[in-house]
């Protein structure tokens, strides 16, 4: 404790009275707390998943979810934003544990406008259970964001910019209010990201085994995109053993692409004879929105537990497109007159889905798991081109033009079992799903439906052989619905020459899916894994019967196609001021 004497006086160096013995005594205080803290380790392996802990990771500084995407084990990312999950395309996205229906570049907007700053983990499972939805035969990919723990009121602004080829910045506001039973969150995001792309193509034109021309193409597209995300939900405790929450979201996309595409134009004996060049000014508006109630409760005494959960969600979009092409000579003079594509796109898309977990605790050691889903899916794309090369006199061109309706609905049960022995453990499971969907194309009156039933098992093998050592293998049949893009017949084009369209009668592909994998040192991973895949829906580019000199874009169901993979994870770390996470993916596929 501290000590102090009655006021004295020091004169001449000596003191006018004699100074007292000092006791010090000991000061007692009481402990507030003890805080024994852990790091989660950036790559964990679990059963049926690998776990990539962003939070406190320098993966979250300053990126976005696109970019941490970029950067974690086997997942590759190209240059359009087309993301594979070791080397396979159709990976299904879900978002805290719910599937989110967005695809190609509609998705990659989404994650581009996701602060990374916002994510708690991210789940990479390459072979779902029979819990998850039979869709996706790449593997889930589940995004988990943070939720704050602390009572009281707090926030975080956060953000960013990067220079590259061209800037991109974003700033972010995140809210969050948590009291005993109420815990109401929410947050904003601004993105500004310029995209761009050089394309080169070079075409050879052959009839009857003879060479009649080439196209030699340069294309150099600028998108700059506006992003904006809205995200708010709350959460009530009705007791301690039973939860409801809502959730909402939403997001605005702007963005105007610009491009200029170059193209010469040669003859048999490859001499340049002319050239064309075709300007794109078009602007785009992809706003969306979801909503979600949810419930779970949990009994005290067994632990029983049950959920519903009830989405909604809306998409849609509104396009203008410009295509100007003219016409030029050997000496750079226009020819002929010049062509006016103008392109009217909107499309909306509406979800609505019900479901209903429950999980019973048989034992310590055994668990079950069953549920039942349905969804509801309508689709209505509207695309109207003019030729308005005469402004005076504009013409619509049905040729191109087409409105395109889909619905599609899902029925689907599953049940799941699990058991665990000191050193073994077993999952297995089985689903079911009924799909019911039919589309239409109202400008030339061509329509489809499909109604079919299958069936989807999954087992999962784990076995610890020590606490160095532990091995798993598992099996499972997946199936991948073509994508609402990949049916809707419109085209997009990027000139005269080539445009991209949707396939309306491509088949659902299905796979088997083999994995084996090895934990050495609950650090070190690697896996081995095989997929069969039936009716495999590849993207092909061919000439268009009919047309002369005119390529398209597309997607067409081969027969087989056959997997292989392999994967490898090795962190080091080097003192306690350095730490290494590096891995290795490997694939060969085979299509028939």
């Amino acid at each position: 404790k501290d000590y102090a004497t009655d006021t004295f006086t020091v004169v001449d160096g000596g003191t006018i009275s004699n100074l007292p013995e000092i006791i010090l005594r000991p000061d007692g205080l009481e402990l507030a707390e003890v805080s024994v803290v852990a790091q989660r380790p950036f790559i964990e392996r679990k059963a049926d998943r690998m776990i990539i802990n962003v939070e406190n990771s320098i993966l979250a500084a300053g990126s976005n979810a696109l970019e941490v995407l970029e950067r974690a084990p086997g997942i590759v990312v190209s240059p359009g934003d087309a993301i594979s999950l070791r080397g396979r395309a159709g990976v299904i996205f879900m978002i805290d544990g719910k599937i989110t229906p967005m695809t190609g570049q509609e998705l990659a907007n989404y994650l581009k406008a996701m602060p990374a700053g916002s994510i708690d983990r991210i789940e990479i499972i390459t072979n779902p259970s029979a819990k998850y939805d039979a869709a996706g035969n790449a593997g889930i990919i589940d995004i988990r964001l943070k939720k704050d723990a602390n009572m009281g009121t707090n926030g975080t602004i956060t953000s960013n910019y990067t220079q590259g080829v061209y800037p991109k910045a974003g700033v972010g506001l995140s809210l969050n209010r948590r009291s005993k039973d109420l815990n109401i969150f929410g947050g904003l995001n601004y993105n500004y990201r310029v995209g761009f792309n050089d394309l080169e193509l070079y075409r050879v034109f052959f009839e009857d085994g003879q060479r009649t021309g080439a196209y030699d193409q340069n294309n150099h597209l600028v998108i700059p995109y506006h992003i904006y995300t809205l995200r708010f939900g709350t959460d009530y405790n009705l007791s301690p053993n039973t939860v409801i929450g809502i959730l909402a979201n939403g997001s605005i996309n702007r963005f105007k692409p610009g491009g200029q595409n170059k193209s010469k134009v040669e003859d048999g004996s490859q001499q340049v004879v002319s050239s064309f060049a075709t300007t794109n000014e078009s602007s785009d508006l992809w706003p969306s929105y979801s909503l979600n109630g949810n419930f779970k409760h949990t009994s005290p005494k067994d632990k029983q537990e049950i959920s519903v959960d009830l989405d909604y969600a809306r998409y849609w979009n509104e396009t203008n497109q410009n295509f100007t092409t003219r016409y030029y000579d050997l000496n750079g003079e226009e020819y002929l007159p010049y062509y006016l594509l103008v392109g009217d796109l909107s499309g909306n898309l509406d979800i609505k889905s019900a479901k209903a977990d429950y999980a019973y605790p048989i034992n310590e050691k055994a668990r079950l798991e069953a549920g039942v889903k349905t969804s509801l899916v309508s689709a209505d794309n509207d695309i109207k081109f003019y030729d308005e090369s005469d402004i005076n006199n504009p013409e619509f061109d049905s040729t191109i033009s087409n409105r395109f309706l889909y619905d599609e609905l899902i029925n689907a049960a599953y049940v799941n079992f699990n058991y665990n022995w000191p050193k073994f453990s077993i999952q297995s499971g089985l689903r079911m799903e009924q799909t019911v969907a039919d589309g239409i194309q109202l400008i030339n009156g061509q329509s489809f439906d499909r109604n079919y039933t299958n069936l989807f098992p999954s087992v999962f093998l784990n076995y610890n052989f020590s606490d160095q050592y532990a091995m798993g293998l598992n099996m499972s049949r997946r199936l991948d619905r073509p994508s609402y893009q990949q049916l809707n017949p419109f085209k997009f084009f990027l000139d005269p020459s080539t445009y991209r369209e949707g396939n309306p009668y491509l088949n659902p592909q299905f796979t088997w899916s083999f994995e084996w994998n090895h934990t050495f040192m609950q650090r070190f991973t690697a896996s081995f894994g095989y997929a069969h895949t039936t009716d495999n829906i590849t993207q092909v580019i061919a000439p268009v019967e009919g047309e002369e000199r005119v390529t398209v874009q597309t997607d067409k169901n081969l027969d087989v196609a056959d997997y292989y993979s392999l994967s490898a994870g090795i962190p080091f770390t080097v003192g306690k001021w350095f730490n290494s996470n590096n891995s290795i993916s490997c694939y060969l596929g085979n299509y028939i």
